[in-house]
């Protein structure tokens, strides 16, 4: 009897256990996970935007000099310094997807979810930042770059320039 007691018991235990997780956690993670992707997909897509405007900084970079010396007037106003501080904190948000990138670890159904879920808030989370420095990195060094062609355009149009 003590071991048909046993084996009632651990059955039970089994069919439990086996049940996992309910339908609205497996939802919960399933959006979690979506939007992790979906994050995923809209910064992998605007790393080709921050090596365009990488391109961008390193072209009016290239022609700083040239530009300072003949219009020192317009250029005073935009140190080389801003450019290259635009460059790094562009280097730095590529920098940043690609660490998260290797750092990600796919989403594991078979971890219980209070884990799965806290490793996923923290995926989104370190994502999200990423996005907000890229995003930030990418205004500033369109500002940058604007500031430093706008003086020059003007001063050869007689036209002021038109600050965003």
């Amino acid at each position: 009897m003590r071991h048909f007691c046993l084996f009632v018991f651990l059955s039970v235990g089994l069919i439990v256990v086996g049940c996992g997780k309910s339908d609205e956690q497996k939802k919960m993670e399933t959006d979690l996970n979506e939007q992790i992707s979906k994050g995923h997909h809209a910064q992998m897509a605007k790393l080709a935007d921050v090596d365009e405007m990488i391109d961008s900084v390193e072209a009016s970079l290239a022609r700083y000099d040239s530009l300072a010396a003949a219009h020192q007037k317009e250029v005073a106003q935009q140190p080389k310094s801003d450019l290259i501080s635009a460059r790094d904190r562009l280097t730095s948000s590529r920098e940043a997807m690609e660490s998260w990138m290797a750092a990600y670890r796919p989403y594991n159904e078979g971890i219980k979810h209070d884990q799965a879920m806290a490793e996923m808030k923290t995926e989104f989370d370190a994502l999200q930042q990423v996005a907000v420095e890229t995003d930030s990195a990418l205004a500033d060094a369109s500002r940058s770059v604007h500031a430093h062609e706008a003086p020059v355009a003007s001063s050869k149009t007689g036209i002021p320039a038109h600050h965003h």
